[in-house]
């Protein structure tokens, strides 16, 4: 007889349990597993309010700033106060997990920065990343604006940083920001390569201050330098990068028709960007699984791997719930192995999802489906026999030659069905071990006592068989 623990994760499952916590309960058919614990995994919900499970998007603990637009909230952990949120979440179109920021042209996001904000602090390298699908190019629609105020030599000037479509490229505007070693505000752009639209590029503004090097990258590649210094070139004389002198700070992304993902500031440079559609691989861990008196025979997974993505399989097992800590080893699930023949009796899986070579597509779990297999147990035994001998009886039975046997017990009692009995030296049952003759010593004379025997079979999750046909002896 086989048992069948369903996990199902599927699109047209829509799961009726709350999410609690870090910690999920899921069920189909009435099948239940609870506990069920996600690492960098989310439940995506579709517009036909089906659900399905899938790698989430990256969270850098190293940025400044980080709208990855997975949550209408998410700037609340940055030093940076909302002060305009037109922007819409979209479903429909997403470069780095399951959201993007949807802008129609005129409805840019807003932000005060705040103190420990990047746009607060002295001169030093910074990186501006974000992933950009334009549905048109417009000219000069903005996709990223700095403004602030800033006083130099008695007048109150604009200083602004500005990522704006120009001739059909993405052009960088900085305007008195950089300052001349006679403290005279400058004015210089950088363009980038020309863009596609209805296409996702990463654009990344990349600047080296111990060499004033300003770099525009392309989907990771160098498209552009400049130089904030008088050489034009890598040289120490750099000109002064003055944001933190100034005032009443905003900055505004969005503001174009199209569409805006994984918008990120670091306050440092960043030489290897990361180009996988995913920070890394996220995990479902199942709760522990209880054998006793079962076979693990396999499992099944059922998902979709749409290019070269992935799903691997683990499996650890311990005789004890309590083991099952970071010290315990994890082991590739192999098909091909035989895990009938773990004998340890609690066992537990992890699912771990790796993004496909395209880089835009996620495994995504349908079903993952345990099997196990009731242990048989051993047939009972028969052909009890009792000798007397001095003040005991040897007590023999027929051995058992089919079925997982490990040993027999023996069972007995002063009322028929009532097995509770007690010898000088044993007390029942007893455990005789892989044999079929027992002596049993210190019974009362005179008393009538009911006998039976069972067999057990192997492992910690042995099967114990019926009763044998209980007889009686009188010593």
């Amino acid at each position: 007889m086989k048992f069948v623990l369903l996990v199902a994760l599927s699109l047209a499952l829509s799961i009726a349990n709350p999410l609690l916590a870090d910690n999920y309960s899921v069920s189909q058919n009435g099948m239940a597993w609870d506990n069920v614990t996600l690492h960098n995994l989310t439940f995506r919900t579709l517009a036909d309010n089906s659900r399905r499970l899938s790698l989430s998007s990256p969270l850098s603990y190293s940025a400044n700033l980080a709208l990855t637009f997975e949550e209408d909230n998410e700037w609340q952990n940055f030093p940076y106060r909302l002060l305009a949120n037109p922007a819409k979440r979209s479903n429909n179109l997403s470069r780095v997990g399951s959201f993007a920021a949807a802008f129609h042209g005129n409805n840019a996001l807003v932000l005060e920065p705040l103190a420990g904000s990047l746009f607060t602090q002295q001169s030093g390298d910074f990186v501006i990343d974000f992933w950009f699908y334009p549905m048109r190019l417009a000219e000069n629609e903005e996709l990223f604006t700095y403004r602030a105020d800033i006083i130099l030599n008695g007048r109150t000037l604009e200083q602004q940083a500005t990522a704006f479509i120009s001739e059909g490229r993405l052009v960088w505007r900085f305007e008195n920001l950089f300052l001349s070693v006679y403290g005279q505000p400058l004015t210089f752009e950088v363009a980038g390569s020309p863009l596609m639209v209805n296409s996702w590029r990463r654009h990344t503004l990349r600047y080296t201050d111990s060499l004033a090097m300003i770099e525009l990258l392309d989907n990771g590649a160098v498209v552009n330098v400049a130089y904030a210094n008088s050489a034009g070139r890598e040289s120490a004389q750099r000109y002064e990068l003055s944001w933190h002198r100034a005032a009443n700070r905003r900055i505004a992304v969005g503001g174009f028709a199209g569409y805006l993902d994984n918008f990120v500031i670091y306050p440092h440079y960043v030489g290897n960007l990361n180009f996988s559609r995913f920070s890394g691989q996220g995990s479902l861990l199942t709760d522990i699984i209880d054998l006793d008196g079962m076979l693990l025979q396999g499992i099944n997974i059922i998902g979709d791997t749409p290019n070269a993505s992935q799903f691997r399989v683990f499996v650890r097992f311990d005789d004890f719930r309590v083991g099952f800590d970071d010290s315990l080893a994890w082991q590739q699930y192999n098909p091909a192995i035989n895990y009938r023949l773990q004998s340890e009796r609690y066992v537990q899986f992890r699912v771990d999802f790796f993004a496909g070579n395209a880089a835009a597509s996620s495994p995504i779990l349908h079903d993952f489906i345990v099997l196990r297999e009731v242990i048989p147990p051993p047939p009972r035994p028969g052909a009890v026999s009792f000798t007397r001998q001095d003040n005991g009886v040897f007590i023999t039975w027929q051995p058992l030659l089919v079925g997982d046997v490990a040993g027999y017990k023996i069972y007995f009692g002063t009322a028929p069905g009532d097995y509770f009995g007690e010898a000088a030296f044993d007390s029942s049952p007893i455990d005789v071990g892989n044999t079929t003759r027992f002596f049993l010593e210190g019974l009362t004379p005179g008393q009538l006592y009911y006998f039976t025997i069972t067999a057990y079979s192997s492992g910690v999750n042995r099967q114990e068989s019926a009763f044998a046909p209980e007889r009686s002896f009188l010593p």
